[in-house]
């Protein structure tokens, strides 16, 4: 009989029992070579079996298919891990993407909703001077002597009586940083100024009277008007280079014409489309022509 139970591992004190006093599996009969051989081999399996035997509990082998089970288990439970291991890396990852792209999805409605709101609507210019005289034109005032031209007495012939005639034309005009005069002994240049500029006007003024000289109008009585303010003509002795020399106040006869320049400091913000020229020469302000610079 067995001195060891196959079955649970646990020693029979008496060869000739025939079952497993603890377990009660049937013992097998073996020769004493047997004996031997069975006692040499389980010596050397407890031997090299690092894990002692438990009391109790029976000592097996694995079979190929619970490897393979273990083996499967051991392979899904790798790729569990690593999806857990996945998901916790990736989802700062996956937020900070959210929110840059609710970031950009901001930034991309935001400014239509911003330049809707700093969108300004543009006053409407109020135009002081709707009837303005276009530039280059002329304005011509009459009977500026107050009196005949030809007189019924003098000229029999003559049908009717004929008024004097004088052309006032702005004829041009320039904005200037600086500018230079032309003294008898060397050229002068004024500016640029801070925050300034320089307006020259340029104006011809016509006799078209008879027999009476008549006087030009004075610098002072060509008034700039700009944005609510007046301003006046600088006094220049000397021409202007490249413009023309100073516009003087002077006598002149029939089919006698003057002219020259006016020259304005005005602000650097200055705009020709919003500035005009106004000739004050009559008490009622409205007989005062007006032009528009531009």
């Amino acid at each position: 009989m067995a001195d060891v139970c196959p079955g649970c591992g646990k020693p029979v004190a008496d060869e000739n029992f025939k079952f497993c006093p603890n377990c009660g599996l049937k013992l097998p009969d073996l020769s004493p070579i047997q004996k031997d051989q069975s006692v040499s081999a389980l010596e050397q399996d407890t031997s090299q079996n690092t894990e002692p035997l438990i009391p109790g509990k029976a000592t097996k082998k694995r079979s190929t298919l619970e490897w393979i089970i273990l083996f499967c288990g051991g392979a899904i439970l790798l790729v569990v891990v690593s999806a857990i291991l996945s998901i916790a890396f990736l989802t700062p990852v996956s937020t900070e993407i959210t929110q840059t792209s609710s970031a950009n999805f901001q930034n991309v409605t935001t400014p239509s909703f911003t330049s809707a709101a700093a969108t300004v609507v543009p006053t409407l210019y109020n135009d002081p001077y709707p009837d303005a005289l276009p530039l280059n034109s002329a304005y011509h005032i009459e009977n500026t002597l107050n009196n005949l031209r030809y007189s019924p007495e003098l000229y029999p012939n003559q049908s009717y009586a004929t008024k004097n005639d004088v052309s006032i034309q702005i004829k041009r005009v320039s904005l200037w940083d600086s500018y230079t005069i032309q003294t008898p002994v060397k050229y002068q240049t004024v500016g640029p100024s801070a925050d300034k500029k320089f307006m020259i006007v340029i104006l011809e003024v016509t006799n078209y009277a008879g027999n009476e000289i008549i006087i030009s109008p004075y610098p002072s009585n060509f008034e700039l008007k700009y944005d609510g303010s007046t301003y006046f003509p600088e006094e220049i002795d000397y021409p202007v280079q490249a413009a023309s020399i100073s516009y003087k106040s002077e006598g002149i006869g029939r089919n006698e014409k003057t002219g020259g320049a006016l020259l304005y400091e005005v602000p650097s913000s200055l705009m020709l489309n919003r500035s005009y020229i106004q000739l004050k020469y009559s008490d009622d302000n409205e007989k005062n022509p007006v032009w528009r610079l531009k």
